[in-house]
């Protein structure tokens, strides 16, 4: 038997970062008061805000299962800005990196989430500055094209 002719592989689908999600304003109501209390399950900045955190990617799952955009970008946003408040930006890398890794996750929301994190990198001291654009880096390999 002949053996059978490989089929290229097809590219990643990129993805268009010119698509935003809809401003914070069209968030509904009851969304934005379960983020607020989310958020303040977080303790002052030299506790750890782990409860926090585990609330806003619950909020996360729930949205993303619904194939909600704009909600879920919502929710990841927020915990993004939570974590940049407190300062805590190995944190804010490792939020990033859940994020993109969670199945079925939209892209419009990692492109949302990047573009925060994005906006903040000139806060970050030079040495850790660079671990978080490598993270970025690695997140948006084959998907965004920045």
């Amino acid at each position: 038997p002949l053996p059978s002719p490989r089929l290229p592989r097809r590219p990643a689908a990129a993805m268009e970062v010119d698509t935003p999600v809809p401003a914070a304003a069209t968030i509904p109501a009851s969304l934005q008061s379960e983020i607020d209390a989310a958020v303040a399950l977080a303790p002052p900045p030299p506790s750890d805000p782990t409860a926090a955190v585990d609330a806003l990617l619950a909020l996360e799952r729930t949205h993303r299962l619904a194939a909600s955009a704009p909600e879920t970008a919502a929710v990841c946003v927020a915990l993004v800005k939570m974590l940049v408040g407190r300062g805590e930006w190995r944190r804010v890398m490792d939020a990033v990196v859940v994020v993109a890794k969670r199945r079925a996750q939209l892209k419009q929301v990692l492109v949302e989430v990047v573009r925060e994190v994005m906006g903040v990198l000139g806060e970050v001291e030079d040495g850790l500055r660079m671990e978080m654009v490598q993270t970025l880096i690695d997140v948006c390999a084959g998907k965004i094209y920045v």
